[in-house]
């Protein structure tokens, strides 16, 4: 009985996923919009299945409101998934002081990390009616086109 109880929590964790969105300019940050709401569950699945295809939680991050650490992926947007017992923390830099991060992802770690985040930027567009900013996405596309060519099989 018990088994069938945990079976239960899994599952109902993963049909109550929650997302925040906010997309904010670093010129004016009076130009905030934000979204909050329950995910899908249909859309749920196909986010778990995206976190553990790129193995989420094994890429290295940076967290500039912890250490003042630079952007170490430099894709222009910060997130932070938590999922049953794991937490995920990347945030860019928001503020003057920015230190140069240890960190360098390899180019596996970078095209996992870009996979998700078009991915979930289309996820998160798709149910906050919220557009990620054409200037992110052409990064995103240049970024695709670099490892694309250093990675042939990306």
């Amino acid at each position: 009985n018990n088994s069938n109880n945990n079976n239960e929590d899994k599952t109902n964790k993963t049909n109550n996923l929650k997302i925040y969105v906010k997309i904010q300019s670093l010129v004016d940050s009076s130009e905030t919009r934000e979204y909050s709401g329950i995910v899908p569950k249909k859309t749920s699945n196909k986010i778990v299945k995206l976190i553990q295809k790129v193995d989420l939680f094994s890429l290295p991050s940076t967290n500039y409101d912890k250490d003042l650490s630079d952007d170490a992926y430099h894709l222009g947007v910060s997130v932070e998934v938590k999922f049953n017992e794991s937490q995920f923390i990347h945030k860019i830099p928001s503020g003057c002081c920015v230190l140069v991060s240890l960190l360098n992802p390899n180019i596996d770690h970078q095209a996992r990390f870009l996979n998700f985040i078009i991915a979930i930027a289309q996820f998160s567009e798709e149910l906050s009616g919220l557009q990620v900013p054409s200037f992110i996405k052409l990064r995103w596309q240049l970024r695709s086109q670099e490892l694309l060519a250093l990675q042939p099989n990306f």
